[in-house]
Protein backbone atom coordinates (compact mmCIF):
# COMPACT_ATOMS: atom_id res chain seq x y z
CA UNK A 1 0.00 0.00 0.00
CA UNK A 2 1.52 3.66 -0.98
CA UNK A 3 0.90 6.32 1.28
CA UNK A 4 0.02 9.51 -0.12
CA UNK A 5 2.59 12.09 0.25
CA UNK A 6 -0.07 14.93 0.71
CA UNK A 7 -0.91 14.12 4.39
CA UNK A 8 2.31 14.53 5.81
CA UNK A 9 3.82 17.60 6.50
CA UNK A 10 7.94 18.91 6.81
CA UNK A 11 9.43 17.69 10.04
CA UNK A 12 10.82 20.98 11.51
CA UNK A 13 14.12 21.46 12.23
CA UNK A 14 15.59 19.51 15.86
CA UNK A 15 17.66 22.59 15.89
CA UNK A 16 17.88 26.08 14.50
CA UNK A 17 20.83 28.67 14.75
CA UNK A 18 19.33 31.94 15.11
CA UNK A 19 22.35 34.10 12.96
CA UNK A 20 20.65 37.40 14.56
CA UNK A 21 21.51 36.79 17.86
CA UNK A 22 24.68 39.75 18.57
CA UNK A 23 27.26 37.02 19.80
CA UNK A 24 27.41 34.49 16.78
CA UNK A 25 27.02 37.53 14.04
CA UNK A 26 29.70 38.97 15.65
CA UNK A 27 31.48 35.71 15.08
CA UNK A 28 30.02 34.48 11.68
CA UNK A 29 30.91 37.82 10.24
CA UNK A 30 34.81 37.65 11.48
CA UNK A 31 34.70 40.44 14.10
CA UNK A 32 36.67 40.28 17.11
CA UNK A 33 36.16 37.70 19.61
CA UNK A 34 37.64 38.05 22.77
CA UNK A 35 34.98 40.34 23.96
CA UNK A 36 32.53 37.41 23.85
CA UNK A 37 34.56 34.26 23.66
CA UNK A 38 37.88 36.09 25.93
CA UNK A 39 39.53 34.14 22.88
CA UNK A 40 41.13 35.59 19.78
CA UNK A 41 39.65 34.24 16.25
CA UNK A 42 42.95 32.44 15.85
CA UNK A 43 42.67 30.45 19.36
CA UNK A 44 39.06 29.90 19.08
CA UNK A 45 40.02 28.07 15.38
CA UNK A 46 42.77 25.84 17.40
CA UNK A 47 40.53 24.85 20.26
CA UNK A 48 37.62 24.25 17.19
CA UNK A 49 40.14 21.99 15.38
CA UNK A 50 41.33 20.21 18.48
CA UNK A 51 37.93 18.98 19.53
CA UNK A 52 36.84 18.12 16.19
CA UNK A 53 34.26 18.64 13.98
CA UNK A 54 32.29 15.64 14.18
CA UNK A 55 28.87 16.01 14.85
CA UNK A 56 25.83 13.75 12.73
CA UNK A 57 22.90 15.79 15.39
CA UNK A 58 22.66 18.70 17.16
CA UNK A 59 23.76 22.31 17.15
CA UNK A 60 27.04 21.25 15.47
CA UNK A 61 30.34 21.10 17.31
CA UNK A 62 31.10 24.95 16.23
CA UNK A 63 27.95 26.29 17.86
CA UNK A 64 28.42 24.25 20.86
CA UNK A 65 32.12 24.92 21.82
CA UNK A 66 30.68 28.93 21.45
CA UNK A 67 28.04 28.12 23.91
CA UNK A 68 30.64 26.93 26.17
CA UNK A 69 33.21 29.71 25.65
CA UNK A 70 30.83 31.91 26.35
CA UNK A 71 29.48 30.44 29.75
CA UNK A 72 33.09 29.97 30.84
CA UNK A 73 34.29 33.68 29.74
CA UNK A 74 31.11 35.53 31.28
CA UNK A 75 30.55 33.63 34.06
CA UNK A 76 27.01 33.61 33.64
CA UNK A 77 24.46 30.92 34.42
CA UNK A 78 23.12 28.61 32.11
CA UNK A 79 19.41 30.68 31.53
CA UNK A 80 21.33 33.88 30.77
CA UNK A 81 23.79 31.81 28.23
CA UNK A 82 20.14 29.90 26.89
CA UNK A 83 18.84 33.95 26.05
CA UNK A 84 21.85 35.20 24.73
CA UNK A 85 21.89 32.40 22.69
CA UNK A 86 18.32 31.95 21.59
CA UNK A 87 18.11 27.98 23.29
CA UNK A 88 16.97 25.94 25.73
CA UNK A 89 18.10 26.94 29.12
CA UNK A 90 18.32 22.40 29.39
CA UNK A 91 20.39 22.79 26.31
CA UNK A 92 22.93 24.68 27.22
CA UNK A 93 23.20 22.79 29.99
CA UNK A 94 24.12 19.53 28.16
CA UNK A 95 25.78 21.58 26.01
CA UNK A 96 28.38 22.95 28.67
CA UNK A 97 28.79 19.28 30.28
CA UNK A 98 29.26 17.95 27.60
CA UNK A 99 31.95 20.18 25.48
CA UNK A 100 33.71 19.91 29.48
CA UNK A 101 34.30 16.96 29.28
CA UNK A 102 35.65 17.10 25.45
CA UNK A 103 38.39 20.43 27.03
CA UNK A 104 38.98 18.02 29.49
CA UNK A 105 40.03 14.87 27.17
CA UNK A 106 42.44 17.57 25.10
CA UNK A 107 43.48 18.82 28.37
CA UNK A 108 47.17 16.88 27.86
CA UNK A 109 47.86 18.38 24.34
CA UNK A 110 47.82 21.74 25.42
CA UNK A 111 49.11 21.91 28.83
CA UNK A 112 52.20 20.43 29.70
CA UNK A 113 53.83 20.87 33.03
CA UNK A 114 57.65 21.46 33.56
CA UNK A 115 59.22 18.06 33.69
CA UNK A 116 62.76 19.27 34.69
CA UNK A 117 63.95 21.83 36.92
CA UNK A 118 65.61 23.95 33.36
CA UNK A 119 62.02 24.31 32.12
CA UNK A 120 60.53 25.15 35.67
CA UNK A 121 63.46 27.78 35.64
CA UNK A 122 62.45 29.10 32.44
CA UNK A 123 58.19 29.15 33.15
CA UNK A 124 59.95 30.78 36.14
CA UNK A 125 61.36 33.74 34.63
CA UNK A 126 58.60 34.19 32.10
CA UNK A 127 56.61 34.69 34.76
CA UNK A 128 58.61 37.54 36.88
CA UNK A 129 58.90 38.99 33.41
CA UNK A 130 55.35 38.91 32.61
CA UNK A 131 54.35 40.60 36.37
CA UNK A 132 57.68 43.01 36.44
CA UNK A 133 58.60 41.75 39.81
CA UNK A 134 61.44 38.79 41.15
CA UNK A 135 58.49 37.63 42.97
CA UNK A 136 56.91 35.24 40.02
CA UNK A 137 60.55 33.94 39.63
CA UNK A 138 58.86 31.01 42.19
CA UNK A 139 55.29 30.82 39.88
CA UNK A 140 55.07 28.34 37.21
CA UNK A 141 51.11 29.14 37.22
CA UNK A 142 49.09 31.72 38.57
CA UNK A 143 44.63 31.90 39.03
CA UNK A 144 43.81 34.79 40.98
CA UNK A 145 41.15 37.68 41.25
CA UNK A 146 40.30 40.82 40.91
CA UNK A 147 37.19 43.38 42.08
CA UNK A 148 35.89 44.91 39.15
CA UNK A 149 35.20 48.64 38.74
CA UNK A 150 32.08 50.16 40.16
CA UNK A 151 31.28 51.69 37.25
CA UNK A 152 31.17 47.68 35.55
CA UNK A 153 29.19 47.13 38.21
CA UNK A 154 26.76 49.65 37.68
CA UNK A 155 25.77 47.69 34.04
CA UNK A 156 22.05 47.02 33.76
CA UNK A 157 21.98 42.97 34.54
CA UNK A 158 20.18 40.53 32.27
CA UNK A 159 18.15 39.15 35.56
CA UNK A 160 18.30 40.66 38.49
CA UNK A 161 19.67 38.77 41.56
CA UNK A 162 19.61 39.40 45.23
CA UNK A 163 22.77 41.69 45.93
CA UNK A 164 26.09 39.33 46.99
CA UNK A 165 27.58 38.95 49.75
CA UNK A 166 31.03 40.89 49.35
CA UNK A 167 32.32 42.26 46.37
CA UNK A 168 31.97 41.26 43.04
CA UNK A 169 35.01 38.85 42.22
CA UNK A 170 36.40 37.91 38.68
CA UNK A 171 38.64 34.91 38.37
CA UNK A 172 41.87 35.15 36.21
CA UNK A 173 43.73 32.48 34.96
CA UNK A 174 47.60 33.24 33.70
CA UNK A 175 49.67 30.37 31.96
CA UNK A 176 52.88 31.33 30.63
CA UNK A 177 54.31 29.23 27.40
CA UNK A 178 57.28 27.00 28.08
CA UNK A 179 60.41 28.43 26.02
Amino acid sequence: MRRSTEHFLPRPLYCRVNLSVPVLDRFFNDQDTRPDFRLSRESLNVLLDLLGQDRRHGWGATIETLVFLFWLASGASCRVVSRVFGMPRSTVHRIVHRVTEEVVAIRHQVIHLPRTAEDLEAVSRGFAGLARHRAFRKAAGAIDGCHPDEDVMALPQPDPRPPPLGPPLLNLAVACPLE
